[in-house]
């Protein structure tokens, strides 16, 4: 009947937070809250390589409604990182976006898109209301203008 037994082992994967994010041209560093394993010693980071045709053709997935592969690399965000695949290779090697995925981390509180982009959600209001005060002090400023040149009409 033959052997049962299957020659994959279990992928051996740990969840870390994602505590800092520094993008460059060609990569994106995420700085973890506990150490990865290299073959070339422990980290707190972990390298993304940035490839903008692979991010075109996701984003056009993500539109056809079909979801998106890459995950969310930001700042307080849980990322699930294969140890295995980490122990094959340099800490100075650009791993593939799509290595690792977005996890949920109940209790802990994993962070929603919400409060991901919260500090910029906040700065765009406040930008905006810092516009619509200069434009009402520019229209002051019009009508006292208009009104040392014209005195207005009785």
């Amino acid at each position: 009947m033959g052997n049962s037994q299957s020659n994959t082992r279990p992928i051996n994967c740990k969840i870390y937070r994602i505590i800092g994010v520094d993008e460059e041209k060609d990569y994106t560093r995420c700085y973890l809250d506990d150490y990865v394993p290299y073959r070339n010693g422990n980290r707190k980071h972990i390298d993304f390589k940035n490839d903008k045709v692979l991010e075109f053709l996701d984003f056009g997935t993500m539109l056809s409604g079909m979801g998106s592969r890459i995950p969310i690399l930001a700042e307080g965000w849980y990322i699930e990182i294969s140890i295995d695949h980490t122990c094959e290779h340099y800490s100075y090697d650009n791993f593939g976006k799509r290595s690792v995925s977005n996890v949920m981390v109940s209790g802990g509180g994993g962070t929603s898109l919400l409060e991901a982009t919260g500090d910029l959600g906040n700065e765009i209001f406040e930008r905006r209301e810092m516009r619509e005060a200069m434009i009402e002090q520019a229209r002051f400023e019009r009508r006292i203008r208009e009104w040392h040149y014209e005195p207005p009409k009785k």
